[in-house]
């Protein structure tokens, strides 16, 4: 009874259950002066947080995929030095929760995943119920550029995103 929140590190009293990296890493600490590794199990995307009710054991992790970035949508921001340009990549976040069964502290198992769009923003768990809050945009597309025809283009061939002028002759949409 009560309100848990995630944890990197949970105990049952006789085991602790440690995210490290992209592990999950369970220990035998019956004994304070004789802890040993029972096992370790890979865990997708990064982890952020674990709750531990009974035998399941839900470690909640941001999943990353790498996207190539639309020129169109960051250029106007490099323009006025808000964004410091480095790769060409963004990832929409997603939140994955993964369940396991942890009663064999040896072999811990996957029993059911669920990946959720946005990125996670906080968790709690109370008596059987897991609440998890996660924030996404609604990836609108990048607005659309119009400019008059001063790059010689006739408006039939695509024009370079590098090569708009970013003055009054251009509106975007």
């Amino acid at each position: 009874a009560g309100v848990d929140e995630s944890d990197l590190v949970e105990t049952d009293g006789d085991y602790l259950y440690m995210l490290s990296g992209q592990e999950l890493i369970i220990v035998d600490a019956w004994e304070p002066a004789d802890l040993q590794v029972v096992s370790r199990a890979q865990i997708d995307g990064q982890p952020i947080g674990q709750f531990l009710r009974g035998d399941r054991l839900t470690v909640l992790s941001h999943i990353y995929d790498d996207v190539a970035i639309d020129p169109w949508r960051v250029r106007p921001l490099i323009d006025i030095g808000f964004v410091d340009w480095h790769p060409a990549y963004w990832s929409p976040p997603r939140t994955k929760l993964t369940v396991l069964n942890v009663a064999d502290r040896q072999n811990p198992a996957i029993v059911q995943t669920t990946e959720l769009d946005g990125a996670y923003v906080s968790s709690r768990a109370m008596e059987d119920h897991l609440y998890l809050i996660s924030s996404s945009d609604f990836g609108l597309p990048a607005p659309e550029i119009i400019c008059e025809d001063d790059l010689g283009t006739g408006g039939d061939e695509p024009v370079d995103p590098w090569e708009i002028p970013w003055d009054d002759s251009c509106l975007y949409e």
